[in-house]
């Protein structure tokens, strides 16, 4: 049996036998090896205690954010994730909170994926922003064993204007004359309908 208590570390064999030592560092870690006679003896999902009423010290955690596409369309959606590491001793639990250019989202909670919490995130109602990438940062808001942390995604992210189909013209019968002018007969339309834009050129609607 190992205890640990910040800087004791104290092993028990077969309850009787106990051997306690002090190290020079703070363990703040969920991992830990032995070396024994018989060779080395590995300990996973330690608990970390304080002395003081055996309080767990909670985790240090790490969060990356990634986009399940690098650009993405005007009107479709993107889905952006979030990952805490690492995660130990049971099911992961809080939340973490999607920030985009500086307005936060809903808190989403994290869900097991291997030694990871994840939440993810889709929008579809992200702006063409002039071209602009988005600022997208992930805050995990802790939990009772593991801290919070946050993270960014790295060069953020980029909606690229919908391209647009135009029906209803077609050009008349035109002998090559050596330019490239063609005259157009029909009512245009723009397929598929979007909602009108404000007239801005950056907002990625028709106008």
């Amino acid at each position: 049996q190992l205890i640990v208590e910040e800087d004791i570390v104290e092993v028990v064999y077969d309850d009787q036998f106990t051997l306690a030592a002090r190290i020079p560092k703070k363990l703040r870690t969920t991992s830990l090896g032995i070396f024994t006679e018989a060779g080395p003896v590995n300990f996973s999902n330690v608990v970390v205690h304080r002395l003081k009423n055996l309080e767990a010290i909670p985790i240090p955690t790490s969060t990356t954010v990634s986009a399940s596409t690098s650009n993405s369309i005007y009107g479709t959606a993107v889905t952006f994730t979030a990952r805490v590491a690492p995660w130990t001793n049971g099911p992961p639990t809080g939340n973490v909170v999607f920030t985009i250019d500086g307005a936060p989202q809903s808190p989403v909670p994290l869900t097991a994926q291997g030694t990871e919490g994840v939440a993810s995130l889709s929008i579809a109602s992200l702006s063409v922003n002039g071209g602009m990438p988005h600022s997208i940062t992930a805050q995990f808001t802790g939990s009772a064993g593991h801290e919070p942390s946050s993270g960014s995604l790295p060069g953020g992210h980029r909606v690229l204007p919908k391209p647009l189909a135009i029906t209803g013209l077609t050009a008349a019968n035109k002998v090559y004359d050596g330019n490239t002018a063609a005259t157009l007969v029909g009512t245009a339309q723009l397929l598929p309908a979007i909602p009108m834009g404000s007239g801005s050129a950056h907002d990625g609607r028709p106008y």
